[in-house]
C-alpha cells in the first residue's frame, strides 16, 4: 500500500521534474514537452493515475526499446475535412499537437472534420487532447483503442481493448463539459491504483483467473479480463472504437496485439473528430444550458467535468500530493528538485 505523506509539488515544479525525467529516459525535448503537458493537467484535474504516477508507464516504453523516443510526426490530409497524422512508431501527443491548430481551422472552415493517428500510441488521460478544441468553442470526440483487455459480453477471453472514449463541448461563461471514460467497467489504470492502493476496485469490474466476477485487483491483472460496462452495450460501444481506430489507421486491433515484445510496440491509433456549433446555430452554448441548468439541485447530480474542474483550483493554491512509493521513484529516475513536505498550508502564489 503506498504510503500518503505530507510532501507536495507545484504545478511549475512537476512541469521541470517530469520534463528533466523524460528527458533523463531518453525522450527528446519535443516529446517530453508534449507528454509533461499531459502528466502536468492530469494532476491539475486530480487524475493521479494519468499523472506523475504515469511516468512508471513511460520508462518501460523506453526501456523496451520499442518505441520511437525522437519522433518528427508527418501530417497529411487525403481529403479536405480528413487530416492523418503518422506519429513515427510514437506517442500520439506530440503529432496530435502539432496537428491542432490545423484541425481547428478545418473545423471551422468545413463544420466538421476528423483526424485520424497512425503509428501512434496513447497513455495520458484522453480528454485532454480535445479539451483544447472545447476551449475555443468546438464540439470533440476522441477514441483510442488498447491492448486487449475486454471480455465480450457473453464471451470468455478478452479480445477488445478498454477503449476510452471521450467528449468535450464548450459552454457559456463556464469551463467545458468534459468527460472520458474507458469501454470497460472501469480502466485499466484505475486497476491498477486499487492495487497498490491495497484495496478492492469496489464493484465487480473483471474476472478471476477461475473466470469468476471479482473486485481483486490482483487477480483481475492476472487474469488480464476486464468486463464491459453495461454488459452488451459497452461490448458494442467497445467494437466501435476498434473499428474507427485500428480499422481506420490501418493500426492492430486488439485480438491481434503481440504478445512476444519482439519489434515495434502495438499501435491501434486514435480517432478524433471535430464539429463546429456555430455552423448551424448561433446560439448553441446559450441552447444547451436548459439541459445542463436541470443537473442543479436534481440530487447530488453533477455536469460530467465539474468535478474535475473544481479541483484544478485546489492544486494551483495546495500543490500536487505524492505519496512517498511514489516520490522514491521520481527521486531514483533523478527528480531535480526536493519537492517541500508542508502541513496542507497554501503554496507561495504564483508557483
Amino acid at each position: 500500500m503506498n504510503s500518503v505523506s505530507g510532501r507536495r509539488l507545484t504545478l511549475a515544479e512537476v512541469d521541470r521534474g517530469c520534463h528533466a525525467v523524460l528527458e533523463g529516459f531518453g525522450f527528446s525535448a519535443a516529446l517530453s514537452s508534449a507528454l509533461t503537458g499531459r502528466i502536468r493537467r492530469a494532476e491539475h484535474f486530480g487524475i493521479a493515475s494519468h499523472g506523475l504516477a504515469m511516468l512508471a508507464r513511460y520508462r518501460e516504453c523506453a526501456l523496451s526499446g520499442r518505441v520511437n523516443l525522437a519522433p518528427v510526426p508527418k501530417a497529411f490530409s487525403p481529403r479536405p475535412g480528413f487530416m492523418v497524422v503518422d506519429c513515427e512508431n510514437s506517442f500520439a501527443a506530440l503529432g496530435f499537437e502539432q496537428v491542432q491548430a490545423d484541425f481547428a481551422a478545418r473545423t471551422r472552415a468545413q463544420g466538421v472534420a476528423c483526424l485520424v493517428t497512425q503509428n501512434a500510441y496513447h497513455l495520458s488521460a484522453l480528454g485532454l487532447d480535445i479539451l483544447p478544441l472545447a476551449e475555443k468553442g468546438l464540439m470533440a470526440i476522441a477514441m483510442t483503442g488498447t491492448a486487449p483487455w475486454i471480455v465480450p459480453h457473453g464471451g470468455d477471453r478478452p479480445i477488445l481493448g478498454t477503449n476510452p472514449v471521450a467528449f468535450a463541448c464548450p459552454r457559456r461563461d463556464q469551463e467545458p463539459l468534459l468527460w472520458d471514460q474507458a469501454s470497460s467497467v472501469i480502466s485499466i489504470s484505475d486497476v491498477q491504483v486499487a492495487q497498490r492502493q491495497g484495496r478492492t476496485t469496489n464493484m465487480k469490474a473483471g474476472l478471476d483467473r477461475q473466470g469468476m466476477p471479482t473486485d481483486d485487483p490482483g487477480e483481475i491483472l492476472a487474469s488480464r479480463k476486464l468486463l464491459p460496462f453495461g454488459g452488451h452495450k459497452g461490448s458494442a460501444i467497445a467494437l466501435m472504437v476498434e473499428l474507427l481506430t485500428a480499422g481506420l489507421s490501418g493500426g492492430r486491433f486488439a485480438v491481434d496485439y503481440d504478445k512476444s515484445r519482439n519489434g515495434p510496440a502495438n499501435s491501434a491509433g486514435q480517432f478524433y473528430l471535430a464539429i463546429d456549433p456555430s455552423a448551424v446555430s448561433g446560439n448553441f452554448t446559450a441552447h444547451i444550458e436548459t439541459v445542463l441548468d436541470a443537473f442543479a439541485g436534481n440530487g447530488v447530480a453533477r455536469i460530467p467535468g465539474d468535478g474535475r474542474f473544481a479541483r484544478q483550483s485546489q492544486a494551483q493554491t495546495d500543490g500536487v500530493p505524492v505519496s512517498d512509493d511514489l516520490w522514491a521513484r521520481l527521486v531514483e529516475w533523478g527528480w531535480p528538485e526536493a519537492g517541500r513536505v508542508c502541513d496542507g498550508a497554501p503554496l507561495p502564489p504564483g508557483q
